[in-house]
């Protein structure tokens, strides 16, 4: 018999977790994921102000993230804990009284579930959203911000998943709680797939016509899918000749990845760091797996840092599956490839002057 959800206290039981009390309000507010950990603004700063909310739904410990997703408590603690389910199982069962079995929730919908009639409604709206974007060109604005993002890249070797929308609309709550539109942007649209290469979802990156990153605190933005991501992945690179991937969170940091290995090897960018964890990569696809994680600052709530973390997760799972692979990091606390790279390019114009 799976968990009752209703029959547990989430305001009681997820500060029990290590979750700050100011996060369990139903006023939008900052997302205590790791997921949301990072997250850069088009002024380069670390924003995280508004994008969650805590409604806790018919007490199943509802809430959503514009970034992360959306879920109930169980899918929450998954999230926020980075733990395997029996792991949560046991910690709600000496917490709550409650006997859990160690079963899977049931019936209740997870995160990871969209019904039929939800998967065929997004799907539209994807299809539409892809077919009215286009391979890049020289000088659009998804081209700039590229080559602006990554020194010295080479968009020919840029994989097919990555393409540039002319205006797509750009949607912002407001002090009320309400969706309005601040209008519509050139946007870097990116393909998610999953592992057998099944489009899942697409990725959003509102941009100016110049290249730069739109006005708004959060310019990146998924579209909700045929299902959650769970290890689906934006093929940067194809490079049928060899057996290397390279995994990491973000675009841009994966297009810097391939730029360093001057396209030698494929790379996926799995877009944050708990999806990362579960990378989709089948079996006999690949010889060799390189995980480049983000340098993060220690999460002072948890105890970790989040890039390293769930990169260790992922380097687990692929050694129990006898997978060859190995964790690189940056060299510099608060950095990720994608800063290594530039870093590198500008001292080999230097060299070069």
């Amino acid at each position: 018999m799976g968990l009752d959800l209703t029959k547990i206290d989430w305001l009681a039981v997820l500060p029990r977790f290590g979750v700050d009390r100011r996060y369990l309000s139903k006023r939008h507010g900052p997302c205590p994921l790791p997921a949301c950990s990072g997250i850069v603004t088009s002024t380069g700063k670390r924003s995280n102000r508004d994008r969650f909310r805590f409604d806790n739904k018919d007490g199943k410990g509802t809430w959503w993230c514009n970034h992360c997703g959306a879920g109930n408590g169980f899918s929450f603690l998954q999230k926020f804990t980075g733990h395997s389910d029996r792991e949560i199982f046991v910690q709600l069962e000496h917490i709550t009284g409650l006997k859990c079995g160690h079963a899977p929730v049931a019936p209740i919908k997870l995160d990871d579930e969209i019904t039929p009639e939800e998967a065929d409604a997004n799907r539209q709206f994807l299809v539409a959203a892809w077919t009215k974007a286009r391979s890049l060109a020289p000088r659009d604005p998804v081209a700039r911000y590229l080559q602006m993002r990554v020194r010295g890249s080479d968009l020919k070797y840029l994989g097919r998943d990555v393409r540039f929308h002319p205006g797509m609309k750009f949607l912002e709550l407001n002090d009320k709680d309400e969706y309005v539109s601040r209008g519509y942007y050139p946007t870097m649209l990116a393909r998610v797939v999953d592992g057998t290469g099944k489009p899942i979802t697409l990725h959003r990156t509102y941009l100016t016509p110049a290249g730069a990153k739109a006005p708004f605190a959060v310019v990146k933005k998924q579209m909700p899918g045929i299902r959650k991501l769970r290890g689906a992945a934006i093929r940067l690179t194809n490079i049928p000749d060899s057996r290397t991937l390279g995994v990491c969170e973000g675009i841009e940091t994966g297009w810097a990845i391939a730029t360093a290995y001057r396209y030698r090897i494929n790379v996926w960018s799995l877009l944050n760091c708990q999806n990362l964890a579960v990378a989709d990569i089948p079996d006999g696809m690949f010889d060799r797996v390189i995980i480049f994680e983000d340098y993060d600052h220690v999460d002072q709530a948890r105890g970790y840092r989040p890039g390293e973390h769930f990169a260790k997760q992922l380097e687990q799972k692929l050694k129990e599956r006898g997978i060859t692979c190995e964790r690189r990091s940056p060299a510099y606390e608060g950095s990720d490839f994608n800063d290594m790279w530039n870093e590198h390019y500008k001292n080999l114009l230097m060299r070069a002057a």
